[in-house]
């Protein structure tokens, strides 16, 4: 089974396929410093930024939570 990675690049969450190609950028706003899949089954993902705060984010790229 394949299956797709997250890679942080210049502070911005990407999803790759594993022939490294993009399929979408989950957050763009350059300071996200760690990523890993909060529901992969689901497509969501966790994201932590410089200040600390973690982001919930869905497969349509939104933030559905913020946690301080």
């Amino acid at each position: 089974m394949k299956k797709d990675i997250l890679r942080i690049k210049s502070g911005n969450i990407e999803l790759m396929n594993s022939q490294g190609q993009k399929l979408k950028t989950y957050y763009r706003k350059g300071d996200a410093t760690r990523a890993d899949w909060y529901d992969e089954e689901k497509g969501s993902v966790s994201v932590q930024l410089e200040n600390g705060d973690v982001l919930i984010i869905n497969r349509g790229c939104q933030i559905v939570k913020r946690i301080k």
